[in-house]
């Protein structure tokens, strides 16, 4: 199914009741559906932006974010971007969008036939009505922040993704989301995985690389119910155009037992803010949060992440890499939370940052919060440029000094890219490293 565009005018005021309904009936949503979106809507009226005053975000650079003045979609594109990434090849389904449409949907027939669900959120919401319902915004409320108010109210670009009991995907599942540069995208995704079931869902944004001075905005919001002993892994890819500022709020409730992987991973967007927060109230579960980007001109690139304890015997670990060139900055402010109940609990940060330029900058800020007595906690941060002792080895050996360095930067960068499920996106992960650092530097220019 096909969806026609998500508005049939440009929104560049503050949404609307007019505008929610309008979205709702061109998504052919129900009732419900369309009750909760407004019900959001609401929401987002009665809150504020985050303020500089909040720990978590005194350090993001909110000016020049189009917080009132953006576009949502509103004329049919169905290109896809050029640079979103050939993740593909070997995948069990495929749901893509393109400035609000849907464009593709796929799924291999033996799944679907034993209860695998990967849908437009909107036809979700149609034809599984009990199903969504039980489960939208109970891991992200509405209420969270004004930022997943208003997704909840203007998402267009929404994915639901069901697993049924016991049930094991082999391929990975692959959702593609494009705009053109200059629109705004909200964007839902919520996986629902039952107990005992496996699957791997990749994700990849980006725009279609036009350059434009208007600023746009996005947000997703990605929520994450996993039933006991569930097995599930996300990777997002994101290569918005250089006005997009991106926001990214994933949530993610972890039943006894059950595994997740979540792995981000930044080349695009003016500024990239990401939260991701893991509620481990299941006992015995583990997570694995993963983060890799590579910053150039005067990206931001941040992310917020919370480690929650409360369940018996779970472990979570973080692992951010990132290398950052020209006026590039990164932050990481990272928590782990161990309540009094989360005895047994093993929780791990790394974060390192790589410097190739005297104007780059980063911050990681690793935050222990223990309230139990037999944990095992460990945090580990460092900024620093690339060891001159390992350029002169490549160098000893022939190398030119320009391409030790970026050796060096892609092997520093390679310990996290080993990690993202799957052959495919891996060598996708490895090309789009290498673009991104062959990219000229700012203040060389791009030469005649």
């Amino acid at each position: 199914m096909v969806h026609a565009p998500a508005l049939d005018q440009r929104l560049t005021v503050a949404p609307s009741r007019d505008a929610v309904e309008a979205l709702a009936a061109t998504l052919d949503e129900p009732g419900w559906l369309r009750d909760h979106r407004l019900s959001a809507l609401a929401t987002f009226e009665s809150l504020s932006w985050p303020s500089a005053d909040e720990e978590e975000w005194r350090r993001t650079p909110m000016d020049g974010v189009p917080l009132e003045d953006w576009e949502l979609p509103h004329e049919e594109n169905t290109d896809p971007p050029a640079t979103l990434a050939p993740l593909g090849g070997d995948e069990a389904g495929l749901l893509s969008h393109s400035n609000g449409s849907t464009t593709e949907q796929a799924l291999d027939e033996a799944l679907a036939a034993q209860g695998v669900l990967l849908l437009p959120l909107s036809q979700a919401a149609r034809e599984y009505e009990a199903l969504v319902r039980a489960h939208l915004n109970t891991v992200t409320p509405t209420g969270y922040d004004r930022f997943t108010a208003l997704g909840a109210a203007l998402w267009s670009q929404g994915l639901f993704c069901y697993l049924p009991r016991g049930l094991t995907v082999e391929q990975p599942l692959l959702h593609y989301l494009g705009k053109r540069a200059g629109a705004s995208a909200l964007g839902h995704t919520l996986v629902v995985a039952e107990a005992g079931s496996t699957a791997t869902l990749i994700e990849s944004c980006a725009s279609d690389g036009t350059s434009t001075s208007a600023p746009s905005l996005t947000h997703h919001t990605i929520e994450l119910a996993l039933d006991t002993a569930a097995r599930v892994q996300l990777a997002r890819v994101q290569h918005w155009d250089p006005a997009t500022t991106a926001f990214l709020t994933a949530r993610a409730r972890l039943g006894r037992d059950a595994n997740l992987l979540l792995a981000s991973v930044d080349f695009g967007a003016r500024l990239s803010k990401e939260r991701l927060e893991i509620d481990l109230s299941g006992s015995g579960s583990h997570a694995d949060l993963l983060g890799l980007f590579v910053g150039r001109d005067a990206q931001h690139i941040e992310h917020n992440t919370r480690q929650n304890h409360s369940g018996v015997g779970g472990s979570s670990d973080l692992l951010i890499k990132g290398a950052l060139d020209d006026q590039a900055a990164a932050v990481q402010y990272g928590v782990i939370k161990i309540l009094p109940e989360g005895q047994k609990t093993a929780g791990f940060q790394t974060m390192r940052n790589l410097l190739l330029s005297e104007g780059a900058s980063a911050d990681p800020i690793p935050v222990l919060e223990i309230e139990a007595d037999d944990v095992q906690c460990s945090h580990a941060a460092a900024v620093g440029p690339v060891d001159p002792d390992h350029i002169f080895y490549l160098q000893s050996r022939g190398i030119p000094p320009e391409p030790a360095e970026r050796m060096v930067v892609q092997g520093f960068l390679e310990i996290v890219a080993q990690r993202l499920p799957g052959q495919h996106l891996r060598e996708a992960v490895a090309h789009l490293i290498e673009a991104k650092l062959d990219t000229p530097r700012a203040s060389e220019g791009t030469g005649p």
